[in-house]
């Protein structure tokens, strides 16, 4: 393994390691520097009193507020930005709170942003100043098994304005951007869901720019699929050789979340054929197996391996071309040769 492999490995697990610190080990922050704190305050329907997220036993229809205490550090009022958004999972594995592309299972029973609200108005507070954010949880009125879990995000408006794209001075600004994410977890039992997944859509694509075949993993339960270990394999149909295989381990699918798994080809061009993708996942002593076939028609193969920037371009027709009209031209200058010779 590279050295600059390496140091991309050992930078994904700091990011990681500081994520789930900041969720789960304990919201408030209120370390020098930083534009504001977090503080949750935990209601009576708390399950776990010890955790600094909201982790709430509720019944059908049941109602509640859910408040935030906001402290603001700067020496300038505050314009709070903040957002809802139902829990997913990314590619690499990863639970989300915040708004997102990933998509959810048909299966979800409730969805998070008609259950959670947030008041329309914003939120300003005063230099060194406190305040709230108060949100209104309404349960569904069908009782469900599992989880339905979500997160509110919290941001300093300003510095998300002076970091966007369109800001000339980003690479300055970005240090000063802050952004807390508190989980919401709301259930109507603490009974334990056995997990279900499922093999949805299977295609070639590309991420980053790179060739995969992307196998859509479906969790059709709302309960949280954890330490899952995931083992992809594209062989040509009817083979038993894999042509590309990833592995994966320590995934995190959140409650009915789809979860786009992709096997990378790297540096070998994708063929036009018929293919079969076998997904393999391990997790709480429970093992899945599914394959699906697709097809790869000769026109996507030709666009996905010219605008991969691992795929090196098959000058092999040209490189005959070259040879061809080389040894044209030596050709021809022998026959000339030849000719004024014999003219002699």
């Amino acid at each position: 393994m590279t050295q600059k492999r390496i140091g991309k490995r050992w930078r994904w697990l700091l990011g990681l390691f500081v994520a789930l610190t900041t969720l789960l080990l304990g919201i408030h922050v209120s370390a020098d520097g930083l534009a504001f704190s977090v503080q949750p305050v935990l209601p009576t329907q708390q399950v776990n009193q010890k955790v600094t997220y909201f982790d709430l036993k509720m019944g059908p229809s049941e109602q509640t507020t859910l408040v935030v205490n906001i402290h603001n550090n700067k020496k300038t009022p505050l314009h709070l930005r903040t957002g809802l958004a139902q829990a997913t999972t990314n590619l690499n594995g990863v639970v989300e709170y915040g708004k997102n592309n990933e998509r959810l299972d048909d299966s979800v029973p409730a969805y998070f942003a008609k259950v959670v609200k947030l008041p329309a108005k914003p939120i300003t507070i005063d230099p060194n100043g406190d305040d709230q954010v108060r949100m209104q949880v309404a349960m569904p009125k069908h009782h469900f098994d599992g989880q339905l879990a979500g997160g509110l995000t919290l941001s300093d408006a300003d510095a998300d304005d002076a970091t966007s794209p369109s800001n000339k001075q980003q690479a300055v600004a970005i240090q000063n951007r802050y952004q807390f994410v508190v989980a919401i977890v709301l259930h109507n039992s603490v009974n334990k869901v056995s997990p279900k997944l499922s093999l949805g859509t299977v295609k070639p694509k590309q991420v980053n720019a790179r060739n995969v075949v992307s196998g859509a993993i479906h969790n059709e339960t709302a309960t949280f699929v954890n330490q899952l270990k995931v083992t992809g394999e594209v062989k040509k149909a009817g083979s038993q050789t894999a042509l590309y295989t990833t592995k994966q381990v320590g995934y995190q699918l959140a409650p009915n979340a789809v979860m786009q798994f992709p096997v990378w080809l790297k540096n070998r061009p994708l063929s036009a054929g018929r293919y079969t993708l076998t997904i393999t996942a391990v997790a709480q002593k429970r093992r899945w197996q599914f394959s699906k076939n697709f097809k790869v028609t000769a026109q996507k193969a030709k666009h996905l391996n010219r605008s991969s920037v691992e795929v090196k371009p098959d000058n092999t027709w040209r490189n005959v071309a070259i040879v061809a009209g080389s040894g044209a031209t030596v050709l021809a200058g022998v026959l000339a040769w030849a000719l004024i010779r014999r003219r002699h």
